[in-house]
């Protein structure tokens, strides 16, 4: 049983004054196929071949520094039936393509060439120092550079907040690293923001931080620690955040991943040391059976169950 679907989805990065247009029109014939190997398993092909295609120029007129737009289409080919003793299951092929608008302001600077501009990428990784940990609350960091704002998804306090939001997310757009190491171009403004599970947001307060020095295109200190201050003035949390000025930043993200390791060999319990350190606890009886024996170790503010 065949059917077919499409939606479509614009998305935007940036503000901008004024007006932007583009457009465009395209036929031809297009060939999906869906094929089961009881090997293999599904393979799907997807051959199509446009004709008489035309795409008009944008044209505008607008006032930003940097404005990004785009819109994607979303056509799928649905298959409904039996594969493979699954009954009335669906299989889906599915496309994406798009079309994507950038525009920038460049440099004033006219001595400043096209190979000297690179993307800066503000990148926060955590949140230390939170006092709260509830499932009702969520917390994300809004990054503002030069008019410009990018932010992480929400996430639950565990101990830290940790964010694994796409790198690409936080580009701040091409600069000189003139303008990166000069704070009065480039101030970036931190700001964590409460997102309670009625999906209202509270800002808790804004930090700043700059570019002192840059070795091969790390801002130093790498990464770097920001205080959140309060409108009264006190310290809520501290965001630890990267800020790279390279081209391609995912290398250098990916050479920082590391993974910790702990082994147990065996496991002491001394009954004088546990009532001590735990005096509120029930009666400790050495030799005494359980069901089940589980050990916290807590580790960077999160706590792991062994």
């Amino acid at each position: 049983e065949p059917g077919f679907q499409f939606t479509a989805s614009m998305y935007h990065k940036g503000e901008f004054h004024g007006a932007v247009g583009i457009g465009g029109r395209t036929q031809g014939e297009i060939n999906p196929s869906l094929s089961y190997d009881s090997i293999k398993g599904f393979e799907a092909k997807f051959l199509g071949n446009l004709t008489d295609t035309d795409i008009w120029p944008p044209l505008w007129m607008i006032f930003t520094k940097r404005f990004e737009m785009g819109i994607m289409l979303k056509p799928s080919l649905l298959m409904k039936g039996d594969f493979a003793g699954l009954e009335r299951a669906t299989m889906a092929i599915e496309t994406r393509p798009y079309v994507n608008i950038t525009v920038t302001r460049e440099s004033q600077n006219s001595t400043t060439s096209a190979a000297e501009m690179k993307p800066l990428t503000v990148y926060p990784m955590r949140v230390m120092g939170l006092t709260t940990t509830s499932f009702d609350k969520k917390y994300k960091v809004k990054i503002s550079v030069n008019g410009q704002d990018v932010e992480t998804s929400a996430q639950v306090n565990f101990g830290q907040v940790e964010f694994r939001d796409h790198i690409s997310n936080f580009d701040c757009g091409p600069m000189p690293q003139t303008s990166v190491l000069n704070p009065a171009q480039t101030n970036v403004v931190v700001t964590l923001i409460e997102v309670d599970k009625s999906l209202t947001s509270t800002t808790l307060g804004t930090g700043q931080v700059t570019c002192g020095s840059m070795t091969n295109g790390i801002c130093s200190p790498s990464p770097a620690n920001v205080a959140i201050l309060s409108a009264a003035g006190t310290t809520v949390a501290t965001v630890q955040l990267a800020m790279v000025w390279e081209t391609d930043p995912e290398p250098w993200f990916a050479s920082k991943i590391r993974g910790l390791a702990f082994s147990f060999p065996q496991v002491i319990l001394r009954g004088d040391t546990l009532r001590s350190a735990f005096p509120n606890t029930s009666a400790f009886t050495p030799g005494a059976s359980a069901s089940s024996i589980a050990m916290h170790l807590v580790h960077g503010g999160q706590s792991y169950i062994v």
